[in-house]
């Protein structure tokens, strides 16, 4: 992200209590790529903040079906979102937006692959052509203090190292006794 673009956080689809608590716990671990303002407020600031350009970073539940009804209210929200946008004559000025795929520990690693695609699309049916798009899987435990948060970038080795580890433990579990017998090695 360059260091002129604002990044604007938005909540698809996370419950209102779960949403503050991991946009406060990025925000206190500088786990965000810059610096960061709630879609909300920056509706309020005005189109003028726009004109150096936009990076949108969309939270949203981590997903085990691609059903309509299972997306339903986060493809909704980015029907908001992108009036928002159009309201305060800034969707031009998105530049990339970057889907965030909150799932609580130890669930899967990423929604499925359908999933995050029509979201992607959903939101580039509406930006220009040359706005980019990324996903970002975030990994969290909110019971602790404080609380735990895991957000790697799905280009990156670590994650493609922490979905097949985690592939490979579940594989395990599946095959020892329906989970109740030892995790065969290797």
């Amino acid at each position: 992200m360059t260091s002129n673009r604002r990044l604007v956080v938005a909540n698809l689809d996370l419950d209102a209590d779960v949403f503050a608590a991991i946009h406060a716990a990025l925000t206190a671990g500088n786990l965000l790529p810059g610096t960061a303002v709630l879609l909300e407020d920056f509706a309020e600031l005005g189109p003028t903040l726009a004109q150096d350009g936009i990076e949108l970073f969309a939270l949203y539940s981590r997903r085990a079906d691609s059903s309509l009804p299972s997306l339903s209210r986060a493809l909704a929200r980015i029907g908001a979102v992108d009036l928002t946008l159009e309201q305060m004559q800034a969707r031009h000025a998105v530049r990339k937006i970057t889907l965030v795929d909150c799932g609580e520990l130890p669930c899967a690693p990423l929604s499925d692959f359908n999933a995050v695609a029509q979201y992607l699309e959903a939101f580039a049916e509406n930006l220009e052509t040359d706005a980019a798009g990324g996903v970002m899987a975030l990994d969290f435990d909110l019971s602790g203090e404080p609380a735990q948060l895991k957000l790697l970038d799905t280009q990156s080795p670590d994650f493609v190292d922490h979905f097949v580890a985690y592939t490979k433990q579940t594989l395990r579990m599946l095959n020892s006794g329906f989970g109740q017998g030892d995790l065969p090695g290797g």
